[in-house]
């Protein structure tokens, strides 16, 4: 960062050799270069390092599969809004909530829903979702599962999720704390 600075400085006070000018010039277009081609490497290699990364889950399939294990719309809680935001593409009316910051953040419930799906990726709750997963056991019409789908070639991802079916009187809402 500094190189740059000081090249200009130094070539403006004409304190440095003509070679070493050249030398210099022809170094930092060479980290330009480098800089530049390596970024164009890392955006074309598979995902295949991170394995929690909501924004490289093949979430098409894990919604495939979800619709087949039969939630259609309903709530989405997730721990975060990045990994329930995405999943907002295919369930489109769905509501979604983010476990860190609370149902409070994402507005009033317009209606009941009757369905409410809990996730995260990989197979242990995070903290921010157990409180949210204790409750949701505790009542009756829970399914849980397990879905993996494969992300490359030697990685598959994991999405666990608690899926209740509630009748719509109940409030305040035994997942979720709200009331009407």
């Amino acid at each position: 960062m500094l190189f740059p600075i000081a090249l200009v400085y130094w070539s403006s006070r004409g304190g440095v050799p003509d070679l070493r000018m050249k030398a210099a010039a022809l170094v930092l277009a060479a980290g330009a270069v480098l800089f530049i081609g390596f970024r164009i490497w890392g955006f074309t290699q598979p995902r295949s390092v991170c394995n929690d990364c909501p924004v490289y889950s093949p979430l098409q399939m894990m919604a495939h599969q979800l619709k087949a294990n039969g939630f259609n719309e309903g709530t989405i809680i997730a721990p975060h809004y990045e990994l329930a935001g995405n999943f907002r593409i295919a369930f489109r009316t769905s509501r979604i909530i983010a476990a860190y910051v609370g149902p409070q953040a994402f507005g009033p419930v317009r209606s009941a829903p009757s369905k409410y799906i809990l996730m995260w990726l990989g197979t242990e709750a995070p903290p921010e979702m157990r409180p949210y997963v204790q409750r949701a056991l505790g009542l009756p019409g829970v399914k849980r599962g397990v879905i993996e789908v494969p992300r490359t070639e030697r990685l598959n991802t994991r999405l666990s999720y608690v899926m209740v079916t509630l009748p719509t009187e109940i409030w305040p809402n035994p997942i979720t704390g709200e009331t009407q």
